[in-house]
């Protein structure tokens, strides 16, 4: 499987004011914590708190953090 990053507006193609690279593997769109910074005003550190916490629910690889476009959805529609 090849790793395909392209730009987006919240994981679709989009030429909208607000583009940032994502991954897309295995058919599934992932964000990082640098993503979502540029989404929602709290700093980066806030957002891995909320990670930890389970407030935002995404897996850890190594040292960075991935959240599914399904979950990040969840979080920004606060359920």
């Amino acid at each position: 499987m090849t790793n395909n990053n392209f730009y987006g507006k919240l994981g679709e193609k989009n030429e909208g004011d607000k583009k940032f690279p994502i991954t897309v593997r295995y058919g599934t769109v992932y964000f990082t914590v640098k993503d979502m910074v540029k989404w929602l005003p709290v700093k980066a550190s806030t957002i891995d708190k909320y990670l930890r916490s389970g407030k935002i629910k995404g897996r850890k690889f190594g040292k960075k953090w991935y959240v599914t476009r399904e979950n990040f959805y969840r979080f920004l529609e606060g359920k």
